[in-house]
């Protein structure tokens, strides 16, 4: 999804290989900032409860975490 919404290029890792560079890192921070604030204005403007957010947030920072390692 980050590929979609973060500027960046295709770049070949080695034969048969193809990985995504972003060209700028404090994009990527913006974005998912914005996409984090519109998640919790779904779920007060749902009443969904808080502890679902919360979780749901944490497992996608997770997500994210793992595929920058």
């Amino acid at each position: 999804m980050l590929r979609l919404l973060c500027r960046g290029r295709y770049e070949r890792q080695r034969p048969g290989l193809v990985g995504w560079r972003f060209a700028d890192f404090d994009e990527i921070k913006r974005v998912l900032s914005r996409l984090f604030c519109g998640q919790n204005a779904m779920y007060e403007r749902l009443a969904l409860p808080e502890e679902i957010n919360e979780r749901i947030a944490q497992e996608i920072a997770q997500l994210i975490e793992n595929t920058f390692r």
